[in-house]
């Protein structure tokens, strides 16, 4: 399939795709006020570290919760649930913000079970594109829904902050429910595509000549043991060093890098924040604007050296213009291996394992981000800013490469690609 112009999605995926808009504007409003309101209830820093800590743990529980979900149910009816749920628990935080006192202990049961919720959620986003779409559709599905979600949430950063400060946290939390709400009623109700399951045993790797006849046991052997999978593996892998490498300095270095290094303030900053958007968008209409290419781990591999190089340039260039290039051009490579990752971990486990793989890889991710920001504020009292970058940058690096010695000695790892993905 190619592309002359942008895709334009079936019915049901366009309402999946407006029900993220919709998740985006609220979960970016609720991560602008939660915590403000945390601070003026307790006023201590190490209370307010605590309660981000304690609100992150139900949301990797309920990452690594998804697949059970997911197995049980169509990916849009479990993510219609969650943002039921949400919209209910943003709508009893109002109700709680709202009384003249506001006691934490009120507030608290809802912010877990909604944390809980978009744990849940997110994991099934991937597993619902291949129940709702063929296969040839998945990378440009795939495109609009994290270019959405990666771009919308530092966009909507830009235009919520000026309104927040003028709306009243019982507003905001209310919003926040419509929004969820919304997000719930806007789903789409078609049921998954039969085809998406019986698909799988036609991309497993090959293990020898076996018969037709053992086919779907075999699928279903591969679908339970998916984790000793040598792709899942390197994926696994890839996930672990990309996050631990990336997440810390881009939440704990660029600040620090801009308010120093660039001698800058809070509208350098909001510069930065705003090329990583644009970078964002260059890297989904680089997929979405483009003839539909074969998914290919070289690719992928290929694009997280040039985005670590370029990450690697920034502290070597500080100035201002070279900074903001580079940011953007170091996040469109990001953004563009995201996507692909995720129609490769789509076309690799196709069927039962799907849910499952999505769930772990998005649990290591959510798990390794405050590892990430922990070991780098730690590092920072010996090391200064710049060798931070060049440190992950090299670790990024180191990663990759490992990953692509062990394809390169053993290509059998990796699962041959079904014809249908094949350009036409």
């Amino acid at each position: 399939m190619r592309l002359v112009g942008f895709y334009v999605p079936p019915a049901p995926f366009r309402r999946l795709w407006a029900s993220e808009a919709a998740r985006v504007f609220g979960g970016q409003l609720l991560g602008i006020v939660l915590p403000w309101i945390y601070l003026r209830v307790v006023h201590s820093p190490e209370t307010y570290g605590f309660l981000v800590t304690l609100t992150s743990i139900p949301r990797v529980v309920g990452s690594a919760s998804s697949a059970w979900w997911n197995k049980r149910g169509p990916a849009v009816a479990v993510m219609r649930r969650a943002s039921s749920v949400a919209a209910l628990m943003a709508a009893g935080v109002a109700l709680a913000v709202s009384f003249a006192r506001t006691d934490l202990w009120i507030m608290m049961p809802f912010i877990i079970v909604m944390a809980f919720t978009e744990g849940v959620y997110f994991p099934a986003v991937g597993t619902a594109v291949p129940q709702l779409l063929p296969e040839e559709s998945w990378q440009q599905a795939n495109a609009l829904i994290q270019g959405t979600n990666q771009v919308g949430r530092m966009v909507a950063s830009f235009v919520l902050a000026p309104v927040v400060t003028k709306v009243a946290y019982w507003a905001s939390c209310a919003i926040v429910a419509a929004l969820y709400l919304v997000t719930s009623l806007v789903l789409p109700t078609s049921r998954p595509r039969p085809a998406a399951d019986g698909a799988q045993a036609e991309s497993s790797p090959s293990e020898g000549g076996a018969d037709e006849s053992e086919s779907e046991p075999t699928s279903d052997a591969k679908s339970r043991s998916f984790w000793r999978n040598p792709a899942f593996l390197i994926l696994l892998g890839l996930t672990l060093g990309i996050n631990l490498g990336y997440l810390g300095p881009t939440t704990v270095g660029i600040p620090l890098f801009v308010s120093s290094a660039l001698h800058g303030n809070a509208s350098i900053y909001a510069l930065m924040v705003g090329c990583e958007a644009a970078g964002s968008l260059a890297g989904m209409l680089l997929l979405t604007f483009t003839s539909r290419s074969r998914v290919s781990v070289h690719l992928l591999l290929g694009g997280l050296y040039v985005g670590t190089l370029f990450w690697l340039l920034i502290p070597l260039y500080p100035h201002v213009a070279w900074c903001a290039c580079l940011m953007a051009l170091s996040m469109a490579a990001f953004v563009w291996v995201n996507i692909q990752s995720i129609s490769l971990i789509q076309i690799w486990f196709r069927g039962s394992s799907l849910a499952s793989v999505m769930s772990i890889l998005w649990t290591a991710a959510i798990v390794l981000g405050p590892v990430s920001y922990a070991v780098d504020g730690a590092l920072l009292k010996w090391l200064s800013i710049q060798v931070l970058f060049i440190a992950s940058a090299c670790l990024i690096a180191f990663v990759v490469t490992m990953a692509l010695i062990c394809i390169l000695v053993r290509p059998t790892w990796i699962p041959q690609q079904a014809k249908a993905s094949e350009v036409a």
